[in-house]
């Protein structure tokens, strides 16, 4: 029997600060009449890398590499700089918010990441 597919991405989970200002833009806009399907708080993420459909039976060993990856790093510091939605204000479909910090640090970590893959 054939392995089943997973749709696979690389994330990292985003501290409850970011989630707490998720729900202050959804008191805010629903105040305003827009309709928007919001993600669950515990789906929000920030996407480091689109894999694909990924065999079942890989998840392990995806999962060790992504480990063995993120113990050679320390905190990277991000902050939130700006934010908007598209494909536009008035037919919005995703919100997003900018990042600034040790981004030259995260970006090595993609980096990292996408040597070991």
């Amino acid at each position: 029997m054939a392995d089943s597919l997973l749709r696979t991405f690389i994330s990292v989970s985003l501290p409850r600060e970011i989630v707490n200002i998720k729900k202050m833009l959804q008191s805010t806009i629903h105040s305003n009449g827009a309709e928007i399907k919001w993600v669950r708080d515990g789906n929000m993420h920030l996407s480091l890398k689109f894999i694909g459909h990924t065999p079942e039976a890989s998840v392990d060993d995806l999962n060790k590499t992504l480990k063995s990856v993120t113990e050679e790093f320390s905190t990277i510091s991000l902050s939130i700089v700006g934010s908007g939605c598209f494909p536009r204000p008035e037919r919005a479909r995703t919100l997003w918010v900018g990042i600034a910090g040790e981004l030259d640090k995260l970006d090595d970590f993609v980096e990292a990441i996408n040597a070991r893959l």
